[in-house]
């Protein structure tokens, strides 16, 4: 397995190991994690961050979500995070996700955005060109 497969698969097995999926969870914990992560990407749609990031952090921290959701749901909060101006967390956010997440187009992408917000065109461009190396068909954030 080459290195650039194995740190996905490094990183579900540390969500799953650390309860992301679910096992040890109850039903209910269950639909409530994900019924935050349906609230938290609806208000994200309607740019209220301050829902999404009550939605996305709630839903996390039950550590009850499939690896999956648990990254969808991680990414929006680091981009909620981002609009808040909440950049320290958001860096957090991605610092996780660097640790493999399956869409790394993404995490660069929101990396892009956390660059602009700091006024780091520098830092947003060598992000964006990191997203196209994942993903060629990418659009800037």
């Amino acid at each position: 397995m080459n290195s650039s497969r194995l740190f996905p698969t490094l990183w579900l097995l540390m969500l799953a190991l650390l309860g992301g999926c679910g096992g040890g969870a109850s039903s209910s914990t269950v639909a409530s994690s994900e019924g935050s992560v349906t609230k938290g990407l609806e208000a994200a749609d309607k740019e209220d961050w301050a829902a999404a990031e009550t939605e996305l952090s709630a839903a996390i921290a039950n550590g009850a979500l499939q690896p999956d959701m648990s990254e969808k749901a991680m990414l929006n909060l680091a981009k909620a995070r981002i609009e808040l101006g909440k950049l320290d967390d958001a860096a957090k956010d991605i610092a996780q996700l660097e640790q493999g997440a399956a869409e790394m187009d993404q995490v660069w992408l929101v990396k892009c955005a956390l660059a602009i917000k700091q006024g780091d065109s520098a830092g947003a461009k060598a992000a964006f060109a990191e997203a196209k190396k994942f993903n060629p068909d990418v659009k800037a954030p």
